[in-house]
């Protein structure tokens, strides 16, 4: 049944014979993987929309069809976004296994707490909501729609800020107090007091504008660590140099004392970067993972060629390593004339000629 028709909302599937073995393919051309358009990108209400809204249509049509809707893949590795719409598409895995929904939200749930944006009420009442549900075995995906649609209704989804009282304020402060010279706790963490103020009793009987001001709050004391994260942690790239963890000493081995033998690090290399042959412009891959495309506003190297995909490829660190992933692109990408296949990742070296779609460029 699923071969055999293009079911909205799940992603098409093909029976194909390799070395006398049927193996299931699916067509993703034109898509990219969730994990991948927001690896970089925070999640807003309008994005928790259409996820949710593309999920509930794929439901309903894979029950029309009269599939079992608990082969639904719910990894952020295999949910797949048109990178303008964000409409998703659903792959459908059938197995042995009899299940009347995923039986694993969790990998969903813990990406989407990671990636949402801490500014952004309606999203982040949404997903803390997706995440206890999840977590506690209670998840309908019609408590979520219904909380969509209240937000629709309530100021176009958007939250007016309220004053903050001192008293909210020294309650936050208590649950969220850590030592002054640490910076500890996940976002999960956090998210775990959260919902401890919801279930004990402190919350249960306040007015509504209240729990947001509550939220508002816990949300500034996210950022407020946040930077202090971002603090510690440009002060250890100015004092380590990275590669070897060796101290930078700045001034002269003979202005140290007792005779002691100080070894000085070799200075960084040069800032890793592209360059395009055709105009000679370069591009920094300094702050890795970057996203190669011609799509404004969604890539981090925005390349106007039509020949090139809206994101074509991706350039990551792993192993110390600088590698390079096809995202599926259109017209393809090739590394030294060797061409890559789909989401094929490989090793780049200085010098390497990169030709995406039909630009070269040359990996320094």
């Amino acid at each position: 049944m699923f071969c055999r028709n293009d079911i909205k909302g799940l992603l098409k599937g093909r029976l194909k014979c390799t070395d006398g073995e049927e193996k299931l393919y699916y067509d993703i051309s034109s898509r990219q993987s969730l994990s991948t358009v927001y690896e970089k990108n925070n999640i807003c209400f309008s994005d928790v929309k259409n996820l949710f809204y593309s999920w509930t249509d794929a439901v309903k049509e894979a029950e029309r069809y009269l599939l079992n809707t608990g082969f639904l893949v719910c990894s952020p590795e295999f949910i797949y976004l048109d990178p303008s719409s964000k409409r998703a598409d659903w792959l459908f895995y059938p197995t042995d296994c009899e299940t009347d929904y995923p039986e694993d939200l969790s990998d969903l749930a813990e990406f989407l707490l990671e990636k949402v944006d801490h500014k952004d009420a309606d999203a982040v009442d949404i997903i803390y909501k997706f995440y206890r549900s999840q977590k506690e075995g209670t998840f309908l995906i019609s408590e979520m729609i219904e909380m969509i649609e209240a937000v629709k209704t309530r100021f176009g989804g958007t939250e007016p800020l309220e004053e903050h009282e001192e008293y909210i304020r020294e309650e936050f402060q208590a649950d969220f107090k850590e030592p002054e010279n640490e910076v500890s706790g996940s976002v999960f963490q956090k998210i775990g007091k959260l919902f401890s103020l919801k279930g004990n009793g402190r919350m249960g009987g306040e007015k509504e504008e209240n729990h947001y001001k509550k939220r508002e709050q816990y949300n500034n004391l996210v950022k407020e660590k946040e930077m202090k994260e971002k603090e510690m942690r440009e002060k250890e790239d100015r004092d380590l140099y990275e590669p070897g963890g060796v101290v930078w000493q700045e001034s002269k081995t003979e202005e140290k004392c007792n005779n002691e033998t100080v070894l000085i690090a070799a200075k960084p290399e040069e800032a890793r970067e592209l360059k395009c042959i055709r105009d000679g412009k370069t591009y920094s891959l300094k702050e890795l993972p970057v996203i190669l495309g011609k799509m404004k506003g969604e890539v981090d190297i925005c390349i106007e060629d039509e020949s090139v995909s809206r994101m074509h490829v991706r350039f990551f660190e792993s192993d110390r390593k600088i590698m390079m992933e096809d995202l599926n692109s259109k017209n393809g990408s090739s590394v030294n004339d060797i061409d890559l296949e789909s989401h094929e990742k490989v090793v780049l070296c200085p010098g390497d000629r990169i030709r995406i779609g039909l630009v070269d460029f040359v990996y320094n």
